[in-house]
């Protein structure tokens, strides 16, 4: 994804007179990493924060925390200067990052599962009280249990895009393009 970032008119204008310009886009790589480093602080306490373990509506692009995983994962890439480009990023490595940051399918296949059901002192299936077809799990460390090996069925869970990371550096393109133009005005005055 590309994002631009607008920079003032006085730092454009500095720009287009200055002849060489690989000290002005180190300046701006700095600046990008530190713009970074404060974007993913935004996107871990604005968009990655809890919510009773309920779902946000994924229009809001907001992700709520169970275990801090993803939050915690989150790393910059250090900006890389590359002839008039700096290319940077902000991502993870969390295994489910992609599928909440873009979306898709989840396909969970069907297999072959063993539960411990509790059973009474006369060796039956305990039941729930109220719903004489359904038994009563067993705790591991429950003493009259019965093991029983049953196939789960598999089912597919579509995943709506909530793009946490995407937004959250859209919600700091001001600051980017401030941080950018104060580093060209830097490397100015550092060529005067």
């Amino acid at each position: 994804m590309e994002l631009r970032i607008e920079l003032s008119p006085e730092a454009e204008a500095m720009l287009s007179r200055m002849r060489s310009s690989g000290p002005v886009l180190r300046a701006m790589a700095r600046a990008m990493d530190r713009e970074n480093q404060a974007t993913i602080a935004h996107i871990s306490t604005v968009r990655m924060r809890g919510n009773d373990g309920k779902p946000f509506p994924p229009e809001l692009h907001l992700l709520g925390v169970r275990t801090a995983r993803l939050r915690r994962s989150l790393r910059a890439v250090k900006a890389e200067v590359s002839g008039e480009v700096i290319e940077s990023g902000i991502g993870s490595n969390v295994k489910y990052a992609g599928v909440h940051e873009f979306g898709g399918r989840i396909e969970v296949p069907p297999r072959a599962v063993t539960v411990r059901l509790k059973e009474t002192r006369k060796g039956e299936l305990a039941r729930q009280i109220g719903f004489e077809n359904l038994a009563v799990f067993a705790k591991r460390t429950a003493k009259r249990a019965r093991e029983v090996r049953t196939q789960r069925r598999g089912y597919t869970i579509e995943m709506p895009a909530r793009a946490p990371i995407r937004s959250g550096i859209e919600d700091r393109l001001a600051a980017y393009g401030a941080a950018l133009s104060e580093a060209v005005k830097w490397a100015w005055g550092q060529k005067e």
